[in-house]
């Protein structure tokens, strides 16, 4: 028997995101004697401040992931060998997420620990951490080349549609070859560590949600060489019968000089693909990017859906806000049925016209309302005439570069990540939830009125006392003996 829900998402917020064991065991035994099922863990984790929303979204990705082949508390044969498994061995039906693997970590132990080499590479250092791994700087002596490793997570390893997306993304990106694609070059199992892991591209810059978190938003020039860029690669992929699924500021990688690529193929798939082979796969995703046919489970998706996650990309770069928000899955869904968003140029004024037309077009909740395919989107941004180089951009150049751009870039109440916190007020506005960013900016603006204030009230003080003094002064003058 499956272990009950809550209990499988309390096991992997500690483990994934290293929560407060005891916090997270309160709200289990709340949510379990209600009968709760993994909605209510993941909302009591979010409410409770232990996660964030972004990390409940990716954390129900991967376990719908888990969910979709069936329980088996016997370890599979793929961990049981030191051999990696083979495509065969991916296509057949495999035993799911292994009970060990569920149940809570003893308190202070790690998932995973330092690697300082792996196969024929050495560690240089860690780049950052996803929903399926870690990523690291790799080095291959004999080769003399930089390379970027993806380590699959040791929890992991033993579920094959987890299994299964982290080699097809590997397979992928090797076939595809594309100057706004991220280049894929190998994949391997290491047995001594126990790890599989893959080796691609090594892109020495950001992300588009690093820059997000930087500038706030993205100046309209560069938002739009970006998104032709990545228009690029989807059209590529498109011509070929591909689908990437998962398109989001994360997944797109900006180089130093100023080049867009498209990056993290574990989502690809045929359009022509049979629904059985994917049904490990749908509904996967993100949930503010994702369209809503992908976000409620339709299996029989094609270039249009990734215009519509491209489009909410878009969006996200040139305001700082994702056009569908909410605090669950749900809610995002039931938004985006309704289909209506707040116009970008609504959002910035910097936003002119043709972009507005172009995101409602990216945007339409009905695919056949939205671009037919990329090149029709391409024309419309190159007959736009907005884009401009990345690295022509003052702001964008120095968040490339390392450089910490100016305190006043942009609206710094805007907040890039669609996540909010629980701010408590007492019992007036208790369980209110506020943007931080926008209670950062009312203190900011406080702080601005208050400094004249302050300011003048002490000339004043200062005025007064040197006119006290010249009183002081000039009435002991008189009295003195002539």
């Amino acid at each position: 028997m499956p272990l009950p829900s809550p209990k499988r998402v309390a096991a992997l917020a500690v483990r994934r995101y290293g929560a407060d064991r005891a916090r997270v065991a309160r709200l289990f035994e709340v949510v379990h004697r209600a009968n709760g099922q993994d909605a209510e863990m993941l909302a009591a984790l979010v409410n409770d401040g232990i996660l964030t929303a972004g990390q409940a979204n990716e954390l129900r990705g991967l376990l719908d992931c888990a969910d979709a082949v069936s329980f088996n508390p016997v370890a599979t044969s793929a961990v049981a060998s030191d051999d990696p498994p083979t495509l065969v061995d991916m296509q057949t039906p495999i035993p799911g997420m292994i009970e060990r693997e569920l149940v809570l970590p003893p308190s202070g132990e790690r998932s995973d620990d330092a690697l300082h080499a792996i196969g024929e590479f050495r560690i240089l250092r860690r780049l950052g951490e996803g929903s399926m791994g870690t990523v690291y700087l790799g080095y291959h002596e004999g080769q003399h080349r930089e390379v970027a490793i993806k380590v699959l997570a040791d929890w992991l390893a033993t579920n094959p549609s987890c299994l299964e997306r982290f080699y097809r993304e590997s397979k992928n990106s090797a076939l595809l070859t594309h100057p706004n694609i991220v280049r894929g070059y190998m994949a391997g199992y290491d047995g001594a560590r126990g790890k599989h892991y893959l080796v691609r591209e090594f892109v020495d810059g950001i992300s588009g949600q690093v820059l997000l978190d930087r500038l706030g938003r993205v100046p309209v020039g560069p938002a739009v060489q970006i998104i032709t860029e990545v228009a690029r690669a989807l059209q590529y992929l498109h011509e070929r019968g591909l689908v990437h699924r998962d398109i989001k500021p994360d997944n797109v990688l900006l180089t130093r000089g100023g080049v867009a690529k498209l990056a993290d193929l574990g989502l690809l798939k045929r359009m022509d693909e049979s629904a059985r082979r994917t049904a490990v796969l749908s509904g996967l995703g993100t949930s503010y990017y994702m369209p809503y046919e992908q976000a409620v489970g339709n299996r029989q998706l094609d270039g249009r859906s990734d215009i519509y996650a491209l489009g909410t990309t878009f969006y996200h770069l040139l305001t700082g806000e994702v056009p569908f928000a909410g605090n669950s899955h749900q809610e995002i869904v039931d938004k985006k049925a309704l289909g209506t968003f707040a116009p970008a140029s609504a959002m910035n004024a910097h936003v002119p016209p043709p972009l507005d037309h172009i995101l409602h077009r990216m945007l339409a909740r009905e695919p056949d309302d939205r671009y037919s395919d990329a090149k029709a989107l391409l024309a419309d941004l190159e007959r736009s005439g907005l884009a401009t180089s990345l690295t022509a951009s003052p702001e964008v150049s120095a968040v490339l570069h390392g450089i910490a751009p100016a305190l006043e870039v942009h609206h710094p109440e805007l907040r890039t990540r669609p996540e909010y916190d629980i701010f408590h007020f007492g019992n007036c506005l208790d369980g209110l939830a506020v943007p931080t960013g926008r209670v950062s900016s009312l203190v900011d603006r406080l702080c601005r009125l208050c400094w004249p204030l302050l300011l003048l009230g002490l000339g004043l003080i200062s005025a007064l006392v040197l006119l006290g003094a010249a009183v002081t002064s000039l009435v002991l003058g008189l009295n003195l003996p002539r």
